[in-house]
């Protein structure tokens, strides 16, 4: 099988009706999922507690007054996910089920945000660096293009545990701009590597650990997973290049605040997606 790079939409049908969806945590999406982190088996090759045999496995909401339901959101229209539990989950959820055993679930994430909030960001530093240098603008404004037509595709997508808002750590929690949380892969990553430095007893201090508030305990047991940052960027993003990874941590350090960090951010950006790809295109050749 050949994977082909495309764009997920946001329209998914639950029971006949059109919902809107966050693109990577589509049906679409977790079918790409289902190939590149799961075993022939069903076995997630992150850890064995999650089992997906068929896309009937998930769950479309995973809990409203601590039991679990299977509709789409009324009150929040645009927050439908699909969500794996952890544990024996062979069958489906309804409205009202009980799934005692569940403490750890894992739903999708864009890696690198460039959505409209953030491509206008970028385009304002680009406009203000680039002001006197038509050509330099036109090629930051044309790399940013390409960055903004990948988010939404699936070689941007990727699992994340959702026990303990790992999620909104990545997306608001860093504070990598000027005073901007810009949802960055590569400044998860530099946080990551300092905390896989850490001594067991100082994780529970740490900045990560603490926002997951009441599942404090869930986000640490995921992040044990991985013996070090470089074991996640493998299991995770599908990229074991060391020197690669490094720059990773070195950038995702740097604060973004003109055009020419924009720059050498989406350059980092694009790298990643074609070393990304690289790896899935030779897993969809073993399908």
């Amino acid at each position: 099988m050949n994977f082909i790079n495309k764009q997920v939409e946001k329209e998914g049908s639950v029971d006949g009706k059109n919902k809107i969806f966050h693109p990577d945590s589509t049906l679409e999406a977790w079918e790409h999922y289902h190939k590149i982190y799961f075993n022939e088996n069903g076995i997630c090759k992150i850890s064995e507690q999650y089992v997906l045999e068929n896309l009937e496995s998930l769950v479309l909401c995973n809990y409203e007054n601590k039991t679990y339901y299977n509709k789409a959101k009324e009150r929040w229209p645009y927050d439908n996910r699909y969500y794996l539990l952890s544990g024996n989950n062979l069958m489906k959820y309804q409205l009202g089920d009980t799934y005692p055993g569940e403490n750890a679930n894992l739903s999708g994430e864009c890696d690198f945000n460039f959505n409209d909030e953030k491509t206008e960001i970028f385009k304002r530093m680009i406009n203000e660096s680039y002001s006197n240098y038509p050509r330099m603008k036109k090629y930051a404004i044309k790399l940013l293009d390409e960055c903004k037509h990948t988010h939404h595709s699936l070689v941007n997508f990727s699992l994340m545990q959702t026990k303990g808002d790992m999620q909104g750590f990545k997306g608001v929690c860093l504070n990598n701009g000027v005073y901007l949380s810009l949802d960055r892969a590569d400044s998860l990553v530099e946080y990551l590597y300092k905390y896989y430095l850490l001594k067991e007893s100082q994780k529970d201090d740490s900045y990560i650990v603490k926002n997951a508030k009441a599942n404090k305990k869930t986000l640490k047991a995921y992040l044990n997973l991985f013996e070090d940052v470089f074991d996640y960027c493998e299991k995770v993003y599908f990229i074991n290049d060391r020197n690669f990874i490094n720059r990773m941590i070195q950038e995702g350090g740097l604060v973004i605040e003109n055009g020419e960090d924009v720059v050498r951010y989406m350059n980092l950006a694009l790298e990643f997606w074609d070393r990304k790809e690289l790896q899935i295109k030779e897993i969809y050749k073993t399908i």
